[in-house]
């Protein structure tokens, strides 16, 4: 500021001087926490997308797992449905889980009444199941897959017929399920009947005969 004496002349300036040292490093500390905080920021959007497209990856990864697992489902209906048995599928307290179109002209009963029926209700009496134990069937029925084992069917009406079952175990996500296939052999039972009732035809026949030969020596005998 310019100073004049009294008769006002210039006389010089009169000054002050402020230490702004202080204030200088506050500056410098506050522009280094925004470098800071800017810095954790970029960082941190960085992280935010590198999570989010790991998500992405892990949400597609699910997606085309679940394709596969839908896909692999659709086609082992497919073949189910195509096959030229009755086939179901059960778990191991016997609940009927699945069951294909032969299954259900066989026994004459509609999808809705077989999945989630107990198998006892298509084979009342069959000596492969022990309900009372931990699971529907026997455990010597399980070790022996495509075993053919005999049993007596009951259908939708009431009439009982004889069939031939197989088990098959298979694992997934539920734990065990049995694949059953099931084969009506009403005509082979009445075929082999009717063999049985034809050989005790023959038998009595030839006994019959052995017996009138037998008889026929002894007259000749006698009158030798």
């Amino acid at each position: 500021v310019p100073r004049y004496d009294a008769y006002g002349t210039f006389a010089g300036f009169l000054g002050s001087c402020i230490d702004i040292t202080e204030n200088r490093e506050a500056n410098d500390a506050l522009s280094r926490s925004a470098g800071d905080l800017e810095r954790r920021m970029r960082e941190r959007n960085r992280d935010l997308e590198n999570q989010k497209a790991a998500a992405l990856d892990l949400a597609n990864e699910a997606d085309a797992a679940r394709q596969r697992a839908e896909k692999a489902q659709s086609q082992f209906l497919a073949l189910l449905e195509a096959a030229p048995e009755a086939m179901l599928v059960a778990d191991l307290t016997g609940r009927i889980l699945i069951s294909n179109g032969r299954t259900r002209r066989l026994f004459g009963y509609a999808w809705d009444k077989l999945v989630g029926a107990s198998l006892s209700l298509l084979l009342p009496e069959w000596e492969g199941a022990d309900p009372g134990a931990a699971g529907w069937f026997r455990p010597a029925y399980l070790q022996e897959p495509g075993k053919a084992w005999e049993a007596i069917a009951r259908g939708g009406d009431g009439n009982s017929f004889p069939v031939e079952i197989s088990l098959s175990p298979m694992e997934s996500e539920d734990g065990t399920l049995i694949i059953a296939a099931i084969r009506d052999i009403s005509a082979r039972k009445l075929a082999e009947e009717a063999s049985r009732k034809s050989l005790l035809e023959k038998e009595a026949l030839l006994k019959e005969v052995h017996h009138r030969v037998k008889n026929n020596l002894q007259v000749i005998s006698s009158l030798i």
